[in-house]
């Protein structure tokens, strides 16, 4: 079985708080600064996470090499994006590449900080590569984050605790 919980659990979710979708009518060319959704970009991110949903499936039914060529498809449609750069991640710590798996935590982390999932598997890596200060660390910017109560964090201080 996975690790249990969400794969992405991303701190910036790809929903749009914005409900008003572009019916003014000014010039909405490429308007920078702003944070609301065009529909174009709303569609796509719910593209986006419906297929991460469907790769979840097969990270939950331990299929990594399938999950990995779905992951590679969605990582050239969507560059840069810390939820596939977490599921990278993940995937290559469940199949033992660890140098690979760190590396894709660390890009996540990069493209997003306060990116939970990838706080908290990055830290489930470290105590596999016998790293516990580092685990211990991600807990910490996990408590910061989102407290003692969220999934996250709950998962890594379990994780710490059983091995060590």
């Amino acid at each position: 079985a996975g690790g249990g919980g969400s794969y992405s659990s991303s701190s910036s979710s790809s929903g749009s708080s914005s409900s008003s979708s572009g019916s003014s009518s000014s010039s909405s060319g490429s308007s920078s600064g702003g944070s609301s959704l065009t529909s174009g970009d709303m569609m796509k991110a719910m593209q986006l996470k419906n297929r991460l949903g469907s790769i979840e499936k097969l990270l939950y039914g331990d299929q990594f090499s399938q999950a990995l060529t779905q992951v590679r498809l969605l990582d050239n449609e969507y560059p840069d994006n810390a939820d596939i750069n977490n599921y990278y991640g993940f995937i290559y710590r469940k199949m033992g590449q660890y140098g690979k798996s760190g590396q894709f935590y660390k890009k996540a982390l990069q493209l997003d900080p306060r990116h939970k999932g990838a706080l908290e598997y990055q830290g489930e890596l470290f105590i596999k590569t016998n790293k516990k200060e580092l685990a211990e660390k991600n807990l910490t910017l996990l408590k910061n984050i989102c407290g003692t109560s969220c999934p996250e964090y709950k998962k890594l201080e379990k994780a710490l605790k059983k091995a060590y």
